[in-house]
């Protein structure tokens, strides 16, 4: 009588226990995070923007403009084979070249933190989705247990039936509660099908390429306050956001760089007339109109309000980590209080089984008694789960993208 029992509360401590040895063929939470890594399209599109950075700096010319020549040739009079040849190199003033530099250089800056970003948060939905795999296999788990426990009810009302110690509602009653825990094997299912599929979506896996799951969904894993607010301001999305601020600071220096004439040195050798003449000129632009006003107020402007954001986002990532700490600890008070009472409704239902095939009880008893097991178990598992998942934001929140 108490093996159906036994099994829903086998299943449910095995939620706690280490992974079997029967499913070391299944993808780890490790695997599937290195998997993510080296076939995710967000990251793989940010690790290519990180690259087109990269070239822009390295390539950056070290003069803006090319030199230039130019030639003529003509007759003047008797003389037909006067030329004329010159070279002109324009160079900038006022620093121009090096801000732009410093603009590729943090633009380089800006793209490597949001590359971080794009792995945390692809590697963040991966976790995500594993532990929703691994709720969904318990919670098959556990429906099948119900329905072999529903299958062992139905037996023993059949019997007592053929006996003459219950009347036939009893049968149909029983039998109605087997096809529930039976739909709900199949809605199990459906759910396992589900999360599965996310799981493969975001790994690159093919449609058809079996997965299957392994690892288990309860891990002790204690946290430093401290630390993960320590690391606050080390994060990617504050990263990229200081990033931008030196960009927008570079394009205000390049703006103070127009204020400051374009100067273009030139030689010239020509033959006028027989007569051989070289001339070294210097032209000088005057910013008088393009004196990149508009390029340092933008840029000024730009500047303060990502610093007002960067700061924002310090507090939005602080008030992250410290609500995420007390979900832990409130999860993990939960999760306790339902492990403490998994055993007591155990025995309660195997009882209450007991006193209803001796006649003790009727069926009407002994459903709600293993109604109310049945939704604590569920209840417990669910709870694993939340727990997992603050646990998985916590880890992402510490710093490191695994």
């Amino acid at each position: 009588m108490k093996s159906g029992c036994v099994a829903v509360l086998g299943t449910a401590l095995a939620v706690c226990l280490p992974p079997r040895a029967a499913a070391a063929d299944g993808l780890t939470l490790e695997a599937a995070l290195a998997l993510a890594t080296e076939r995710s399209l967000d990251i793989l599109a940010s690790r290519r923007r990180v690259a087109e950075a990269e070239a822009r700096l390295r390539t950056r010319p070290a003069l803006r403009d090319n030199p230039a020549i130019d030639a003529a040739r003509g007759a003047r009079g008797a003389s037909p084979s006067d030329f004329a040849a010159g070279l002109s190199q324009t160079f900038e003033l006022g620093g121009r070249g090096a801000a732009r530099r410093d603009v590729d250089r943090a633009g380089l800056a800006r793209e490597e933190a949001e590359a971080v970003r794009t792995e945390r948060d692809v590697l963040r939905e991966v976790r995500m989705a594993f532990l929703d795999g691994l709720h969904a296999a318990e919670r098959l788990r556990l429906a099948r247990s119900l329905e072999a426990d529903a299958a062992e009810l139905e037996r023993i009302a059949r019997r007592r039936h053929e006996a003459g110690d219950i009347a036939a509602l009893d049968v149909n009653v029983a039998s109605s509660t087997r096809s529930r825990a039976r739909a709900e094997v199949k809605s199990a299912q459906a759910a396992q099908a589900t999360a599965l599929t996310d799981l493969r979506v975001l790994l690159g896996l093919e449609a058809g390429e079996p997965l299957s799951l392994a690892g288990p969904l309860r891990e002790e894993r204690s946290y430093d306050a401290a630390r993960l607010l320590a690391v606050v301001a080390e994060r990617p999305e504050v990263r990229a956001l200081e990033a931008q601020v030196r960009e927008a600071e570079a394009e205000v220096r390049l703006g103070k760089g127009f204020a400051w004439p374009d100067v273009t040195p030139a030689v010239r050798y020509e033959r006028d007339e027989g007569n051989r003449v070289l001339w070294t000129g210097l032209s000088v632009s005057l910013p008088l109109f393009e004196r990149g006003r508009q390029l340092r107020a933008v840029g000024r402007a730009r500047a303060d309000g990502l610093r007002a954001e960067a700061e924002a986002m310090k507090r939005v990532l602080q008030n992250r980590v410290q609500g995420a700490l007390a979900s832990h600890e409130l999860r993990l008070g939960a999760v306790s209080e339902l492990a403490a009472n998994a055993e007591t409704l155990d025995d309660s239902e195997a009882l209450a089984r007991r006193s209803y095939e001796v006649g003790q009880i009727g069926l009407g008893e002994l459903l709600l008694v293993r109604r109310e097991a049945a939704e604590a178990r569920r209840q417990w598992l669910d709870s694993l789960l939340e727990l997992a998942q603050v646990r998985a934001e916590l880890d992402s929140l510490a710093g490191g993208p695994r």
